[in-house]
């Protein structure tokens, strides 16, 4: 049975934003695993009391944090560093830098 979604009503319709429209994946594609990663992984996390944050299985001290604060962690695999930017609600567009770590992936075999 598939799941039906109720039309929007009242003040739920003059709220709705549409999704953008997604990117068009290549037809053609086909994953190759000897290939080493590139671009960009971009973490979302909470600080610890330490004003530590966890990305790509290691624990990082990011300096000017705060304790339990959010913090994203944007990883770039083609200039292996990790860079760290306090995130704010009432400053959603100010991400101050906070940080950057020299990160290198492992060389390791990936498999399917």
């Amino acid at each position: 049975m598939l799941f039906m979604r109720k039309p929007l009503e009242g003040r739920r319709r003059k709220r709705f934003i549409p999704p953008p429209a997604g990117w068009l994946f290549p037809k053609n594609w086909t994953l190759d695993y000897s290939i080493k990663p590139r671009g960009k992984i971009i973490f979302i996390r909470r600080s610890t009391d330490d004003e530590y944050v966890e990305a790509m299985g290691h624990w990082w001290k990011v300096w000017g944090a705060g304790a339990h604060k959010l913090v994203r962690a944007e990883v770039d695999l083609t200039k292996n560093k990790i860079s760290f930017y306090r995130l704010r609600r009432r400053e959603s567009k100010l991400q101050e830098l906070l940080a950057t770590a020299v990160y290198k992936m492992p060389n390791r075999k990936f498999n399917e």
